[in-house]
């Protein structure tokens, strides 16, 4: 399963030892950059290289593999924004459940 930014918000469920890829574009030759963060342990996130796009303003794509570990919840949360700034440009939210196969 693959997830992009327009399915933030929503509830995934995934089984035990299944895999979905959460893909978000980001303009990292503008400064942007997703900083992501893990609550509960119900899932583990792992990053993919990324092949970057030549030229100013172009866009990237990064891509995170969740895999679910265990029986719980986890809710995996991206903030888009420039490190040096304060200022967030989003955020978003996904809502992992996990059950036995």
């Amino acid at each position: 399963m693959e997830l992009r930014e327009q399915d933030g918000g929503r509830a995934i469920a995934l089984r035990v030892g299944e895999t979905a890829t959460i893909v978000l574009a980001e303009a990292r030759t503008g400064g942007y950059r997703w900083k992501v963060e893990v609550v509960g342990d119900a899932c583990a996130l792992t990053e993919r290289p990324m092949v970057l796009n030549q030229g100013l303003g172009a866009r990237n794509e990064r891509a995170w593999d969740v895999i679910a570990v265990r029986n719980g919840e986890s809710r995996i949360v991206f903030a888009y924004a420039r490190p040096w700034e304060r200022r967030l440009e989003k955020t978003l939210a996904f809502a992992i459940n996990v059950r036995d196969g």
